[in-house]
């Protein structure tokens, strides 16, 4: 014959259903943007090893029963850990716990984890091998 046609006709669709599977794609991606967001929130507060600024703001609350002990109040002895690890939110050493524990980190580990953030929390713990 030498004729091309469409085996299968495109099928019309009356202006309400164009409407109604554009709102149905709408609410589709807003879904997905959504499940997204929340993968996006369970991963930045389950980062516990280094803190981190997208974490959630968690603060240690101490009740003193007068304006002379909240001047004379002193964190890092209430919390008996170092001065440079009391802005930490987790994992926060006692000076008991500092004291007993060794640390093994060799300077091919420091190396290679230089330009990552856990580079950081390693060299914390090599400054307090006692």
């Amino acid at each position: 014959n030498g004729v091309h046609s469409l085996k299968k006709k495109y099928k019309e669709y009356s202006e309400d259903q164009l409407k109604l599977m554009q709102t149905q794609d709408l609410k589709y991606i807003k879904y997905k943007h959504q499940m997204e967001r929340k993968k996006i929130d369970k991963l930045q507060t389950s980062s516990h090893l280094i803190d981190s600024e997208y974490r959630p703001s968690h603060s240690h609350i101490f009740f003193v029963d007068s304006q002379k002990q909240v001047e004379k109040f002193d964190p890092v002895k209430q919390m008996r850990t170092h001065p440079s690890l009391i802005n930490r939110r987790s994992n926060r050493l006692t000076i008991e716990q500092l004291k007993s524990t060794k640390f093994n980190i060799d300077e091919e580990q420091i190396n290679v984890f230089s330009n990552d953030e856990t580079f950081f929390f390693l060299l914390l713990k090599t400054k307090f091998i006692i």
